[in-house]
């Protein structure tokens, strides 16, 4: 950890990262030394289909201490899926 990266060595799993709040949250977490998990499947706010691109767009854009998990986190396994991805 230093001043220029607070978060470094840490992980942050951030749900609706591939949009909105979400997103400028997990950028901000990342631009502080994070690695970021982007947790998203993609469902527009109107329902639409799912989309796996949402959240592997953002990771790409934030660089290689992100990385995308794609699947709806609404199951307890789904959710231990994506904590075993961060950790």
């Amino acid at each position: 950890m230093t001043a220029a990266a607070p978060l470094a060595g840490r992980v942050a799993l951030v749900t609706g990262a591939g949009r909105g709040i979400g997103k400028a949250i997990a950028a901000a977490l990342y631009a502080d030394g994070a690695a970021v998990v982007i947790a998203d499947n993609g469902t527009g706010i109107n329902g639409d289909d799912a989309s796996p691109l949402v959240a592997q767009e953002v990771a790409k854009q934030l660089g290689e201490r992100a990385a995308a998990f794609t699947e709806s986190i609404a199951s307890p396994s789904a959710a231990k899926a994506a904590v075993d991805l961060a950790i």
